[in-house]
């Protein structure tokens, strides 16, 4: 299995091992989707994310792996401020688990950044809040590992 697919194993493993404010079993995939009637629960889908590389050292390269999470929900209307409030306070702390938590089955890689890639700035879409009633949230975790260059 690619070191991609590895290290998203290792984030659904942490997450669903872990108690959060709100119940989820988080599902890896290669492309996240959901039909619109399932999303009266909630969904948090796991999905490989941008690979680069480049050399740490003569003998090491240094590969950033990003993890891009989804989180989504219908909620009952776009103003329904209690059910957002939970699903963005929901996201914030995926995000604080995953700074402090090292995974368990890839101890090479260690968190490096996070941040938000649907909505920009909002943190979630927009366009499916106001279009759908869902929320939409996507956090892009990445991760560093080095890893000893092999020459052919």
């Amino acid at each position: 299995m690619p070191l991609q697919a590895d290290i998203a194993d290792a984030v659904v493993t942490g997450l669903n091992g872990h108690k959060f404010s709100q119940k989820f079993t988080a599902v890896r995939c290669y492309r996240p989707q959901a039909r619109r009637e399932d999303l009266g629960t909630l969904h948090v889908l796991v999905a490989p994310g941008p690979v680069s590389s480049g050399v740490a050292t003569r003998g090491k390269n240094a590969d950033r792996l990003a993890v891009e999470i989804g989180v989504l929900k219908a909620v009952a209307t776009p103003d329904d401020l209690t059910a957002l409030d939970g699903l963005a306070s929901l996201v914030e702390e995926i995000d604080l688990f995953l700074r402090r938590q090292n995974l368990a089955t890839q101890p090479r890689a260690t968190w490096e950044g996070s941040e938000t890639i649907d909505g920009a700035e909002a943190g979630f879409s927009k366009e499916f809040l106001d279009q759908q009633h869902v929320f939409l949230s996507v956090l892009r975790v990445t991760y560093l590992v080095f890893r000893r260059c092999t020459w052919g």
